[in-house]
């Protein structure tokens, strides 16, 4: 038993040294403690106590001191003391909550990764590692700075240069929960007017016998480009009677095809919707986001379901998921349709079942 007294006492006699360290580094005035070079300190040489500051028993004594007896620090200085890593320090951020300036410069520190051991000190706004390894092969300062800032969110001042403020939202308190989801966005009752009848003229001549008739609703100059969504791994019927007339972006590369799939003029969007399937358009799932309403102009996206009918199928009617978005301008007594871009996918469960019962 003997041992462990000694050790004990040993241990008590090591706090009480390192304690008398602290209060001569202390500077009350600034709240501010320097533990720079404790290697040297005259103090713990004296006194037969080795300053390791990357040893882990020495270094959680020290941390436990400072949440003690002085927990309110702003700013600490560890610099020279031949830090290679800061595992040991990951209790810092707790034992010093309201730190505001952390002196690491003169240390070996070889990856910025090490501060994420100390990372979660929200009122850190300074902070200084010039001459480390990890800081004089830092990349560009910008790239630098807001890796650092993803440990130290209100960091300001790195390595003695100001960095740009932090973006801030002002969210109000509930900004946790978000409101709840509106199918419409359609401005105001005359642009609501507008848009619904347009869509309810538009898609009743669309789903109706007769395309042609819809050359009265196009500029001459309109552009209309279609492309089908492929689903990675999507189930469905096949999309093939829209492949060859798809201009899918992300699978069309050439700039001729891309150009050459592309309808300009109404003669050309008329024929080309004319050869699409036959539908039938389940107006009620519709929703409808106005993006843009000028007295020129009106812009606005339409999402919803179609059936295609037309010949008997063996099983049934196949459903298709679209969105549309109709740019239109002012034209005689009504609009015209100057763009018009179909994106097409199959549907997904919830929509079939809608549409069967529809049907």
């Amino acid at each position: 038993g003997m041992r462990l007294d000694g050790d004990v006492r040993m241990e008590e006699d090591t706090t009480s040294v390192v304690l008398q360290v602290l209060g001569q580094r202390f500077d009350s005035s600034t709240r501010s403690l320097d533990l720079s070079d404790m290697f040297h300190d005259q103090t713990l040489r004296e006194n037969g106590v080795k300053g390791v500051m990357y040893d882990r028993s020495f270094v959680s004594t020290v941390l436990a001191l400072v949440g003690q007896h002085c927990s309110d620090l702003l700013s600490l200085d560890l610099s020279s003391n031949r830090l290679q890593h800061l595992e040991v320090y990951s209790e810092l951020p707790t034992k010093c909550a309201n730190l505001q300036i952390l002196n690491l410069s003169e240390n070996q520190l070889r990856s910025a990764a090490e501060l994420e051991h100390i990372q979660g000190m929200n009122s850190l706004t300074t902070l200084v590692l010039e001459n480390n390894p990890c800081s004089q092969h830092s990349q560009d300062f910008i790239s630098y700075a807001s890796n650092m800032r993803k440990f130290f969110p209100a960091l300001q001042l790195l390595d003695g240069q100001q960095l740009p403020s932090p973006v801030k939202f002002d969210l109000p308190v509930s900004a946790g929960q978000l409101p709840p989801a509106e199918r419409y966005y359609l401005v105001n009752d005359e642009v609501k007017n507008l848009v619904v009848t347009f869509l309810e003229q538009y898609f009743s001549i669309y789903d109706g016998d007769s395309r042609e008739k819809l050359l009265e609703a196009y500029s001459n100059d309109a552009v209309f480009s279609l492309s089908v969504a492929m689903q990675p791994g999507g189930r469905g019927p096949p999309l093939q009677p829209y492949i060859q007339q798809s201009r899918n972006l992300g699978r069309v590369k050439e700039p001729a095809k891309r150009h050459s799939l592309l309808k300009h003029g109404k003669i050309d969007i008329v024929q080309c919707l004319r050869d699409l399937p036959k539908t039938c358009h389940h107006a009620g799932a519709f929703s409808v986001d106005v993006i843009r309403a000028t007295p020129i102009s009106t812009a606005f996206v339409v999402y919803g379901v179609f059936s295609e009918v037309g010949e008997p199928r063996r099983d049934s009617h196949f459903v298709r998921a679209f969105s549309r978005t109709f740019v239109l301008t002012a034209a005689g007594n009504g609009v015209a349709i100057i763009n018009d871009q179909l994106t097409i996918r199959n549907a997904n469960q919830k929509s079939v079942q809608f549409a069967r019962e529809e049907m």
